[in-house]
């Protein structure tokens, strides 16, 4: 077929189920090698993000941690990583392939079609794997014995029911615009790249270069609220008790009252290495994966 190494970028319209399951597949293998090798960033950006002990510095919680016990501990609870991103990303990127084919019927600028379908997509996925965002924000400042299920049990036991598996869900009406600015920024370079070097896919250098700066992009300008969400989660978080939705905003406030303008954006160098770094990866090997996986169902 002569769509088989066409980018979904080149026409929206042109997306049928199976360029969809095709992308949605390619994600989701992704997925599981970006989140298993940056598991350990993660874990350290965590732990500084929420405080760790004594407001540790980076540095500081790398020593803590190593101490805790040796290299395994910068591997735990990495399996409930790797599997909430595989199952994320197969569940986002199939819903945004859908969402940009409906919504190019809708809109003819491509930019805002990328940005709403990439935003709304985020909410697809919620239902199953907030409850591993949770974790994976409790376990860098957990104490080294506590197991996984522990630490899943302590996430219950904060808010009184399982209601703390989904903690910091109020920043998402905020936070569902970063994965869409972050497949705009994306979109448009692949598509302006694709066009004026007349290919039909990204190198994996491209690809990977791509990734990176869309999500760059995407964290600087949301980071303050990525910041207060992650708050939110450990337990930190200022409680909005009329209506949740001001929760994030009321803690924003609060660590600019407490710490200033800095504040909102301590950790920020941390999450952008971790976020960047999963991004190009996630990118790099989803194009190649989704073209294979495209190529072996059309034959």
């Amino acid at each position: 077929s002569h769509l088989l190494g066409r980018s979904l970028s080149v026409g929206p319209q042109r997306v049928c189920p199976m360029d969809a399951f095709a992308d949605a597949l390619g994600a989701s293998v992704a997925a599981l090698f970006s989140a298993a090798a940056i598991y350990p960033v993660e874990l350290v950006k965590n732990r500084v993000a929420t405080g760790g002990l004594d407001n540790e510095s980076v540095a500081d919680a790398v020593v803590a941690l190593y101490r805790a016990g040796g290299i395994r501990r910068f591997f735990k609870g990495v399996s409930v990583s790797v599997a909430g991103n595989g199952i994320e990303k197969f569940i986002y990127f199939f819903a945004y392939s859908e969402l940009r084919r409906l919504l190019s019927v809708i809109l003819s600028n491509s930019q805002l079609v990328d940005l709403f379908a990439g935003s709304l997509a985020e909410w697809c996925h919620l239902p199953l794997t907030m409850p591993v965002d949770v974790f994976l924000v409790r376990s860098g400042a957990a104490p080294p014995h506590e197991s996984v299920i522990q630490v899943f049990q302590g996430a219950v036991a904060s808010k009184g029911g399982m209601k703390g598996l989904y903690s910091g869900i109020s920043a998402y009406p905020i936070l569902c615009w970063k994965p869409g600015i972050q497949q705009l920024v994306f979109e448009f370079l692949k598509s302006r790249q694709l066009t004026s070097s007349h290919r039909e896919v990204l190198s994996s250098a491209q690809a990977f270069t791509f990734g990176a700066v869309a999500r760059s992009i995407a964290t600087v300008m949301l980071y303050p609220y990525i910041a207060a969400k992650v708050k939110v989660q450990i337990g930190h978080g200022k409680k909005a008790a009329s209506n949740p939705l001001w929760e994030l905003q009321l803690q924003v406030f609060a660590i600019a009252r407490s710490d200033g303008l800095p504040g909102l954006f301590k950790g920020m160098p941390q999450e952008l290495v971790r976020a960047t770094l999963s991004a190009a990866l996630l990118f790099m090997f989803r194009e190649r994966i989704s073209l294979t996986v495209r190529k072996a169902i059309v034959g």
